[in-house]
């Protein structure tokens, strides 16, 4: 993968929006990562040249497809600070059905049933998934060392996060960003919005954190779609959002952004 220089500055201009908290040195967690895409833009890279050498970046995902990806990447770039790990995040260890859709950013656990039918390609396959605290466990990373977390897996975002306790109890300083409020049952658990649940979970926890429709996110909603995809945001049709959590001495600043 190589990158013209325009493009380098961009990716570091925006990951300074992004997790304005991951520096060299640091850790940062990405839980679901798409590499479908012609241009590899998974946050993966981006957090990998933000920590530097001495950093450590961590990915999760059940997708064969996104490790074989990385690691051609990884290997051809020579990246040393990243370390991948094949498996999905739930609430509990078990099996679950992973569906592989259009696009891996398109792939779901059956923890929902999706209405957008071009979703399913009919590909299914069982896949172990585990606690977020149980995969990090072994890795034995210093956790005071990580900073910033991304949680994007397709409606299983709240089922990870109850599966972290023992991780966001341990964090003294640290940032979260979850994708959810999704339009339809995708955006439901338990017959209300998981970006209520997230966010009462996060309180319980010691977190502060604010929920954000994507659209009121400057960098995304008015920078990214408005003025570069021309794109109108701000009409009545709903959008996804995300839920931005913060605890101890990384305060959610006022250019904190998604996407």
């Amino acid at each position: 993968m190589r990158t013209n220089s325009i493009i380098k500055f961009y990716n570091r201009f925006e990951t300074s929006l992004k997790y304005p908290y991951l520096e060299k040195g640091s850790i940062g967690i990405q839980v679901g990562f798409d590499l479908s895409s012609k241009n590899l833009t998974s946050d993966l890279f981006n957090m990998s040249e933000r920590v530097g050498a001495t950093g450590l970046v961590i990915g999760i995902d059940p997708d064969e497809n996104n490790h074989t990806r990385a690691k051609e990447v990884i290997e051809s770039q020579g990246i040393k600070n990243i370390q991948l790990v094949k498996m999905g995040t739930y609430k509990e260890k078990t099996t679950l059905h992973f569906h592989l859709a259009n696009r891996s950013s398109n792939n779901y656990l059956t923890v929902y049933e999706p209405e957008d039918r071009h979703y399913k390609t009919g590909n299914v396959l069982d896949v172990e998934v585990d606690t977020f605290d149980s995969i990090i466990a072994p890795l034995n990373i210093d956790v005071s060392r990580v900073r910033h977390v991304n949680i994007t897996n397709n409606g299983a975002e709240y089922h990870t996060l109850m599966g972290m306790t023992n991780f966001l109890t341990s964090a003294k300083n640290i940032s979260i960003a979850l994708t959810c409020g999704r339009i339809g049952v995708m955006g439901i658990v338990d017959d209300r919005p998981d970006q209520d649940l997230i966010l009462e979970r996060f309180q319980k926890l010691g977190f502060e954190s604010k929920f954000y429709r994507i659209k009121d996110l400057f960098w995304w909603g008015f920078y990214k779609k408005l003025l570069i995809k021309r794109k109108w945001m701000y009409s009545s049709k709903p959008h996804f959002g995300v839920v931005l959590a913060h605890k101890g001495n990384q305060p959610l600043k006022l250019h904190h952004s998604y996407m």
